[in-house]
Parts: structure tokens; C-alpha cells; sequence
């Protein structure tokens, strides 16, 4: 996994940096491996294995992925079916989390004056949150809240225009 050294980690005992988590890792833990032949030699990373919680987190992660994000309703043939299932399902589960923290930080449909989501918007948001070389993610959210709160405003005028009564 690419990082920068000041990314952030949620962690048990609370946010951390990358770089100060990387320090805490024992030098014998590190493992150089050649990951194939690049245009200017052997692509070769260090990689650690690190303990991470397990147990009822994980499971409940995976409970919560079924119910919520339909991992497990799928009937697939090949193991490319099956992993573009799982695939769109996890990134559905990280779609439904993200949301869920922006909820409860009020930020969402609870606003009158902003229409909720739609899918256009929904498959926007996505791919500007998934992209390699993406804004951060403050920015995604609030050109997303601008854009909505737009559209609410471009619908009044219409309904007013057309002679519909607005409640």
C-alpha cells in the first residue's frame, strides 16, 4: 500500500500517523519482495505484517457487509464474476460508512433545502473519492453539498414555474 508518511490511522488507542506507526515496527519484521520485472529493474518493496485486532470486529464488518451491502446474495460462475461481486459490494459497504460519517457529522439529506442522494450524484461522489490522484475528501463532500443544495433550488424554480404548489 502507497502512503505518505502523514496519513492518519484509526487505531485503539486513537489516531496515529503512518510514519509514527512504520517506526514502531521491529526492523526484523520487514521482508523485501520482488513484485516483477519494471522498465528499470525489479520492482522490490518492503512489506511488514503487523498483529491487527481480530475476532468480533471482523466478523461484524463482514455481518454488516452482508446485510447492508448484499455480499452475500450473488450466484456467480467464474472467480472474475465473483470478484467483481465482492468488489462493488465492499465499495458499497465503504459508500454506506462514509455516509453514515458524514450523518453524523449533519452533514446529508437532513438539510430542507438540498435534495438527497442520487445516483448520478452517488456514482460522482465514488469516483472522486476512489481516485488515485483524488481532491481531499472535505472538498469532494462540500462540492457534492453545493451541487445538491443547487439542484434543490433549480427544482423549486421549475415547480414554481410550471404552476405546482410547493409545501
Amino acid at each position: 500500500m502507497a502512503i505518505r508518511c502523514s496519513d492518519t490511522f484509526t487505531m485503539p488507542a486513537g489516531e496515529q500517523r503512518a510514519d509514527v506507526l512504520i517506526a514502531a515496527v521491529p526492523s526484523r519484521a520487514w521482508q523485501r519482495i520482488c513484485t516483477g520485472a519494471g522498465a528499470h529493474g525489479p520492482r522490490e518493496f518492503d512489506w511488514a505484517r503487523i498483529p491487527v485486532q481480530t475476532g468480533w470486529r471482523r466478523e461484524e464488518c463482514f455481518q454488516q457487509a452482508k446485510g447492508e451491502a448484499g455480499l452475500d446474495h450473488y450466484q456467480v460462475r467464474s472467480w472474475r464474476a465473483w470478484y467483481a461481486r465482492i468488489t462493488l459490494s465492499m465499495l458499497a459497504l465503504a459508500w454506506l460508512a462514509a455516509s453514515r460519517a458524514q450523518a453524523v457529522k449533519g452533514v446529508g439529506t437532513g438539510d430542507p433545502g438540498m435534495i438527497g442522494y442520487m445516483l448520478p450524484e452517488i456514482r460522482r461522489l465514488l469516483v472522486s473519492l476512489i481516485q488515485r490522484h483524488a481532491l481531499d475528501h472535505e472538498t469532494v463532500w462540500s462540492w457534492s453539498r453545493w451541487r445538491r443544495r443547487r439542484q434543490y433550488q433549480a427544482r423549486q424554480c421549475h415547480y414554481r414555474h410550471r404552476g405546482y404548489l410547493l409545501t
